[in-house]
């Protein structure tokens, strides 16, 4: 029809532009040139994780139609602005191939009018208020076209699924089905030809489980009950393709279940692992070599290399006011009853530490660096709300690529002002070599093999000789410690096993379901006499070989609270009633320039679910006291999953010993040969709590029962790992006495060293 000229009256034949006739597009029968009838689908075929680059990804075959959707992200905005929700970037291409004629290189002005199709279907699904001053970029590429309306609802479903593939959290997954008004006919799910011949169409993107519509592109004029039947039609459509998107993602999540838990894998599991280690062998042996007749990045960059730096030069200084959002839960509950009860947590002294100490680790390497190690840290004093924390950092010793800094923290309460040393710390800093990322997995084994080369430290006051002289010592006792734990790793590789096997429900733990309780009777009156219900596989505190009993010895006698308003306490708990687990998704905001996760971050966690742990068990107040030896074996990125898994391994008069894990894994499930695993043990020290919280009396605690092997050599073995803590706080109390060391001056803790 020329709409260029006047509409004449309504009884008038408009001008007609050629002679177009209409194809055939049902048989004798009624039904369509393929076979289907007007409300059949055509055959849906999916696949996750085919583009390994990226952190998901779908290919889709919907009839004729084939898209291939990547996901990135999330990722920090290129623009440093900050923005309440993250922001979902949408691109649709044509390959030149798709169409029988063929498609331009540039983006057209269809693509973009799909591109932000496919951002408003979608922006409804995805969380994005969960990250703020990230980016989420989707790609659809269109490998062949089979209608214009079929392919951009294949490029919907396909793009949700990849979002999903990625890790990206949703509200639900989105489904687009199409139809189109061919001679006064709807049918569903048009192929090319039929979009030929089409009045109109309608595309509509649904949630079936929330049975929310995301979307819906309507073109052509239809009548309101047709249009009203048009979607019931779709959504019904969407059910189906819905059930085809779950079920694809079930498989992959299987297969991320088989390569986590199963140790068995198939050939070409084997080959890859093989191909990885003798590459890895060969740039540890050859690695030195080649990096002889390459440049120097670091040069290159128009920096100088230092042979050594003076070790004052590291020094770093950071200042904290604790405020109460620092503080423990306990300080909301009882702040009304006194203020001495204002202690606040761990994990916030943990992540100042690691940012000071990263601080001067890269004043010293020139370079950015990450944490490789903690070691012994130790709370010697609370810190409460009001208190004005100091941190100090120093790098003590460097080799070759590595770097020990000792932390000191010290607190002042206003207005009195007095100084007293609260605790310390070691870390060691590995720097990185400022090389781009590589694309090939050849040179990201080459980038994780070849870490940058760091000054010398040169020490000058008698305090820092003393720093620099136990810092080889630390170091020597940590490559003693490795050769010396090959038998406890295997017991707790066990501990693992068991956390993993709880956490998928594929072993029930043996403990009481949940009472239901109503109100107000809160927390019901324990009966002293009541007879406690065992599990088969529960033990008798005096079926527990003699070995694995306390044979702590007290020197002195210590009060313990009797206060009438604490919760009773049994006499004993099994470790398994203790378990814990704590999923977490890195952010922008938890990652440092790298898009490396801060070790702090990764602390802070770990200390959160230990306390889970400790809280399930002694049912009181907790204040971490220790951090045993911490060990990073692999790198953490933004878009990875961490899963910390914890439990009790054992309990003194008034201590716990909570076992940590902590596993990390991408979502692209179909590359996960196995979940690395850090792990650490944490002892929290409980401290008593309301009214008598400032004379620091201790809650006795009940003992714990080890219910299978795994535990029982945990527990066996926590004795001597008290003693090492208790030997090595009180070498610090020793060292750091004021008498012995001037706490005014700006040196670093002469304990640490």
């Amino acid at each position: 029809m020329d709409r260029k000229r006047v509409n004449g009256p309504e009884l008038s034949v408009a001008p007609i532009e050629g002679n177009v006739e209409s194809k055939d597009i049902f048989d004798s029968a009624g039904k369509r040139l393929d076979g289907r009838s007007i409300e059949d689908i055509r055959p849906i075929f999916m696949k996750t994780g085919l583009i390994t680059q990226a952190n998901g990804s779908t290919y889709m075959e919907f009839g004729n139609a084939k898209v291939v959707c990547a996901v990135y992200g999330p990722r920090q905005m290129k623009k440093p602005s900050f923005t309440g929700k993250g922001v979902l970037n949408c691109e649709i291409k044509f390959a030149t191939f798709s169409c029988k004629k063929r498609r331009a290189y540039q983006r057209d002005a269809q693509e973009k009018e799909f591109s932000q199709i496919l951002v408003q279907a979608l922006t409804p699904a995805v969380r994005l208020d969960l990250l703020p001053k990230s980016s989420i970029d989707v790609y659809v590429n269109v490998l062949e076209n089979d209608g214009t309306s079929s392919s951009l609802a294949a490029a919907i479903s396909a793009a949700s699924v990849a979002l999903a593939d990625a890790g990206i959290e949703m509200f639900d997954q989105v489904a687009a089905s199409t139809i189109a008004y061919v001679q006064d006919k709807i049918i569903l799910d048009p192929s090319a030809v039929e979009e030929e011949n089409e009045q109109g169409s309608l595309i509509v993107s649904y949630m079936p489980s929330l049975n929310e519509i995301t979307h819906i592109l309507h073109n052509g004029n239809t009548e309101s009950a047709i249009a009203a039947k048009a979607i019931e039609q779709c959504t019904d459509a969407c059910s189906k393709i819905y059930s085809v998107m779950s079920t694809v993602l079930l498989q992959s999540l299987d297969a991320f279940l088989y390569f986590s838990v199963m140790p068995e894998s198939t050939d070409e599991d084997a080959l890859t692992r093989a191909r990885n280690y003798t590459t890895e062998t060969f740039l540890t042996v050859f690695g030195p070599v080649i990096s002889r007749f390459l440049p120097d990045p670091w040069t290159e960059a128009g920096n100088e290399r230092v042979a050594e730096k003076p070790a004052y030069l590291s020094r770093v200084t950071m200042t904290e006011v604790i405020s109460p959002n620092h503080a423990d839960t306990k300080y909301r509950i009882v702040l009304t009853i006194t203020s001495d009860s204002d202690l606040i947590r761990a994990k916030a002294i943990l992540s100042w530490c690691d940012i000071a100490a990263g601080i001067a680790a890269k004043r010293h390497a020139n370079a950015p660096s990450v944490t490789r190690s903690v070691d012994d840290v130790q709370f010697l004093y609370p810190v409460r709300v009001g208190d004005v924390l100091t941190i100090q950092a120093s790098v003590n010793k460097a080799w070759k690529t590595s770097m020990e800094v000792g932390i000191r923290m010290e607190a002042e309460t206003p207005p009195a002002g007095n100084r007293r040393f609260v605790a310390h710390a070691y870390m060691t800093f590995v720097a990185l070599s400022p090389i781009k990322q590589p694309k090939t997995s050849m040179g990201r084994l080459w980038l994780d093999s070849k870490p940058s080369t760091v000054p010398k430290v040169i020490p000058h006051s008698p305090a820092e000789h003393q720093r620099w002289e136990m810092a080889e010592r630390r170091r020597q006792r940590r490559f003693s410690q490795r050769k010396a734990t090959a038998e406890m790793k295997a017991q707790l590789e066990q501990i693992r096993a068991l956390l993993r096997e709880w956490s998928l429900g594929l072993r029930r733990q043996s403990i009481q379901p949940a009472d239901v309780i109503s109100h107000p009777a809160l927390i019901p009156p324990i009966a002293e006499d009541e007879d406690q219900i065992q599990s088969p596989t529960t033990l008798e505190a005096s079926d527990i070989p003699t070995d694995l009993k306390s044979t702590s010895k007290r020197h002195h006698r210590r009060r313990y609270s009797t206060a009438a308003y604490l919760i009773q306490q049994p006499e004993e708990k099994n470790l398994e009633v203790t378990y814990a687990e704590v999923v977490e998704l890195v952010m922008p905001q938890h990652a440092n320039t790298l898009q490396i996760t801060f070790g702090g971050q990764i602390i802070q966690w770990m200390e959160t679910c230990a306390l889970v742990s400790a809280r399930r068990f002694a049912c009181t107040y907790l204040l971490t006291a220790s951090i045993d030896s911490l060990q990073f074996i692999k790198p953490t990125h933004v878009g990875e999953v961490v899963t910390v898994r914890s439990i009790v391994s054992r309990t003194f008069q008034s201590s716990i010993e909570v076992y940590v894990s902590v596993e990390v894994s991408t979502h692209r499930v179909y590359l996960m040969l196995g979940a690395i695993t850090i792990y650490a043990h944490f002892c929290l020290q409980l401290k008593f709590t309301v009214a008598v919280d400032a004379d620091n009396i201790p809650v006795k605690l009940p003992s714990a029962i080890p219910q299978n092997e795994s535990e029982a050599a945990l527990f066996k073995g926590a004795e001597s790992r008290r003693e090492r803590r208790l030997a090595l706080r009180q070498e610090i109390l020793a060292i750091s006495h004021p008498d012995a060391m001037d706490i005014t001056s700006d040196t670093i803790d002469e304990s640490s060293k």
